[in-house]
C-alpha cells in the first residue's frame, strides 16, 4: 500500500474504538493514515469532556502531522426526533459541543444519525397511511431539529453536517435516503448533505445499496466503507462480505472523485486490507471513463 493510495481514504478511530482516543490517533498516523474521522462514542466519547488545553494539544498535533479532521457526532443520547423537550436539549448540547470541536480542528463536516421516532410505527403494508403520516411526522421533528442546530451553530457558514442512514428496523426511520432527503429539503438548508454508509444499506436487500445511488448521489458528501453478508452490520473488510463494491466504483465514477470515502471497519488491519481492491476498481474505472470520452 503506497502513501498515494492510502492518502484518498479517510479511516474511522472506530477501528480502534478499544484504545484511549489519543492512542488510537497517534497509531493511525504513524501508519500513514492523513485522513482521521473522529468517531465520538463508546470510549472516544472522550473527546467532549476534553480541557481547551488538550485540544489545543490535539490541534497542533494534527497540524504538525498534516491530518485532514471529519467527524462522527455521538449517537446515544441525540434525538433529533423526540417529542422530549429535555431530551432534545441534551442532545442538541452535546451535538452543539461536538461542532464547536469540529471547527476547533478544522474538520470537513461533522456526520449525525437521524434519530429515533418515540411513538410505535404503523405496519406500511397494513396501514400506509397511518406510516405516511408517521414518517411526516419524524420528518418534520428532524427537520425541525436541524434548524434549530443550524442556527445555534454558525448557521450556513458553519461546519457542514451530514446525515446518516442508519441500519433498518420495523420501528424507526432513516434507513433509507429518501427520509434523510425529506428531512434536509424540508430543514430548508444547504448546510446537511448525507453520508452514506453502505454497509448499513445492504442491510435492506439486494440491490437498496444500488438504487440509493442512482436516486440520491447528488446528496452524498461521503460514505462509510465496510462489507457484511446482508444479515448484520459486521464492519468486514471490502471483498469478505457480498456488498457489490466493483460495481458502486463504476456506477460512481467521476463523482466519486468529489465525496469522502471513509473506511469504518472493525479494525485497522481491515481497512488496509480494504485499500488495494477499492482502489484497483477505482483505477480501472476512471480509465475506462477516459477512454469512453476519448
Amino acid at each position: 500500500m503506497t502513501d498515494q493510495v492510502q492518502s484518498r481514504y479517510g479511516i474511522s478511530t472506530l477501528t480502534r474504538i478499544g484504545q484511549p482516543l489519543e492512542t488510537a490517533l497517534q497509531r493511525l498516523a504513524e501508519a500513514g493514515w492523513r485522513r482521521l474521522e473522529i468517531m465520538v462514542e463508546d470510549g472516544h466519547r472522550e473527546l467532549l469532556d476534553w480541557s481547551e488545553e488538550r485540544l489545543g494539544e490535539l490541534e497542533r498535533w494534527g497540524e504538525r502531522q498534516g491530518i485532514a479532521w471529519s467527524m462522527h457526532a455521538p449517537i446515544h443520547g441525540v434525538n433529533s426526533c423526540s417529542s422530549d423537550p429535555s431530551e432534545v436539549e441534551a442532545g442538541l448540547a452535546l451535538l452543539k459541543r461536538a461542532i464547536a470541536i469540529a471547527n476547533r480542528l478544522g474538520a470537513s463536516y461533522v456526520v449525525m444519525h437521524p434519530g429515533e421516532y418515540d411513538r410505535p410505527i404503523p405496519d406500511p403494508a397494513s396501514d400506509p397511511n397511518g406510516y405516511a403520516e408517521a414518517r411526516a411526522d419524524c420528518v418534520a421533528r428532524c427537520a425541525s431539529y436541524l434548524r434549530r442546530l443550524i442556527g445555534e451553530t454558525g448557521g450556513e457558514e458553519g461546519n457542514p453536517l451530514a446525515l446518516e442512514n442508519v441500519p433498518p428496523r420495523p420501528d424507526r426511520f432513516g434507513w433509507d435516503c429518501a427520509f434523510l432527503a425529506d428531512a434536509i429539503a424540508a430543514s430548508g438548508t444547504s448546510r446537511v448533505r448525507i453520508l452514506f454508509d453502505i454497509g448499513h444499506a445492504h442491510l435492506c436487500g439486494e440491490g437498496h445499496v444500488m438504487n440509493e445511488l442512482r436516486k440520491h448521489e447528488r446528496l452524498l458528501l461521503g460514505m462509510h466503507i465496510s462489507d457484511n453478508r446482508g444479515m448484520k452490520d459486521e464492519h468486514l473488510a471490502v471483498g469478505r462480505g457480498t456488498i457489490p463494491y466493483e460495481g458502486i466504483v463504476a456506477a460512481l465514477g467521476k463523482a466519486g472523485d468529489r465525496i469522502a470515502w471513509v473506511l469504518e471497519t472493525g479494525s485497522e488491519a481491515a481497512a488496509s486490507e480494504s485499500l488495494e481492491l477499492l482502489d484497483n476498481w477505482r483505477t480501472l474505472h476512471s480509465a475506462r471513463g477516459r477512454a469512453k470520452e476519448e
